[in-house]
């Protein structure tokens, strides 16, 4: 991979800014959804549910005003956008973020396997579903299949584009910096054995809470 194409970078981040925002639009929508088909969110229900989305999309407002509002989070956040770019279309992102973009597509091809997982996500919202109100469980329902095959589409593109990165990084010739230690964990069949035993650990813990709440 050669191309070392021009690229209007302030425009790439940009258009990243305004994506983010419609973030705040879609994920209301996602975690919505599931409160109307569930009637549960984590570990709450009912009216407290609504609560809690609504206090994560507080959260995620604010987060996203002061990855605007300040600038050192403004310039990292700027930085992601570009390598994202780059990676998407094959791009040269500069020589300030040529190694970024390196171990960002190395970790991505190594974890292209997590693209299995999303279909499973809907699965346990769509087992505890509301049926008896079918009015509301079937859009929101609808709205979670969707969310997760667009995630999977997305994630298998991604991790496509990062094995070409991977065997043919665009701009001059060079190796891939080597793996640094939390990259070996964050990466391949190590992450897949830490995230496996964190949902381990996590299913016993509440089971344990469950039983002494009861």
């Amino acid at each position: 991979m050669t191309e070392t194409r021009d690229v209007d970078w302030a425009g790439v981040e940009r258009r990243g800014r305004r994506r983010n925002w419609l973030a705040l639009v879609v994920v209301p929508l996602f975690f919505g959804a599931v409160v109307l088909l569930t009637g549960k969110y984590a570990f709450w229900e009912g009216s407290h549910a609504w609560w809690a989305v609504g206090g994560f999309v507080v959260y995620a407002a604010v987060l996203q005003v002061l990855s605007v509002a300040t600038p050192r989070l403004r310039a990292r956040t700027g930085q992601a956008f570009r390598i994202q770019y780059a990676l998407r279309h094959g791009v040269d992102p500069g020589p300030e973020l040529r190694e970024k973009t390196d171990r960002y597509a190395r970790r991505m091809a190594g974890n292209g396997w997590l693209a299995w997982l999303f279909p499973f996500t809907p699965i346990g919202f769509l087992l505890g579903g509301r049926w008896n109100r079918p009015l509301l469980a079937v859009p929101a329902a609808i709205v979670l299949v969707a969310a997760a095959a667009a995630v999977l589409l997305w994630w298998r593109r991604q991790a496509a584009a990062a094995r070409c990165w991977a065997e043919d990084p665009p701009g001059p010739e060079r190796e891939l910096p080597p793996l640094g230690a939390w990259e070996r964990w964050l990466t391949g069949r190590r992450f897949m054995w830490l995230l496996l035993g964190f949902v381990v650990v996590t299913v016993l813990a509440g089971t344990v809470l469950a039983l002494v709440l009861n």
